[in-house]
């Protein structure tokens, strides 16, 4: 964010790390074990790349595409996701 100018709400892969780590930090916050609090994580940020879809693209390369052409969730939101769940995969 401080380097890309990207935002939570900006429809871009920032939307479901942003999510991924309050959830994260929630559930440290709340005793659950490293194991839990990483899946919890990848849940919250799975429902945030979903969310992507009904966003308006204000940063990368989705802000110069017309609106009516983004039907999909965020590329780069749903790759993020996939790398956080096969990480509470393995633990």
């Amino acid at each position: 964010m401080r380097y890309g100018g990207a935002k939570p709400g900006y429809r871009t892969m920032v939307d479901p790390l942003y999510a991924a780590h309050q959830s994260f930090i929630y559930s440290q916050a709340g005793a659950k074990s490293v194991r839990e609090a990483v899946k919890t994580a990848a849940e919250e940020a799975e429902r945030a790349a979903l969310a992507t879809v009904k966003m308006d693209a204000q940063s990368g390369r989705a802000s110069y595409v017309n609106k009516s052409l983004l039907t999909k969730p965020d590329p780069g939101a749903v790759a993020l996701t996939g790398w956080l769940k096969a990480i509470a995969e393995v633990l």
